[in-house]
């Protein structure tokens, strides 16, 4: 058997602008598509203010994580991201 990773996901400053700052080093990104408990219809009757999750949510970005990435792609990806990020 082999580990097969979802997803690896970071937190930055200013998502919108960082996605667009990675694509043009042709690293394309995904927003998350979890959301804070207090904003899910299924617990409406218990929302609180989670300010953490809330600002995790508008922070995280997932970064490329599949199968066929090799190493070199590895190395690129994370020198790019240390160098705008």
């Amino acid at each position: 058997t082999r580990s097969v990773n979802f997803n690896f996901t970071i937190l930055v400053k200013n998502r919108e602008k960082d996605i667009k700052r990675l694509l043009k080093y042709r690293i394309d990104t995904q927003r998350t598509w979890t959301h804070s408990c207090p904003n899910l219809e299924i617990f409406e009757k218990y929302k609180k203010k989670c300010s953490v999750s809330e600002s995790i949510s508008k922070k995280a970005l997932y970064i490329p994580l599949y199968a066929q990435l090799g190493m070199k792609d590895i190395k690129y990806i994370a020198c790019t991201l240390n160098k705008i990020i």
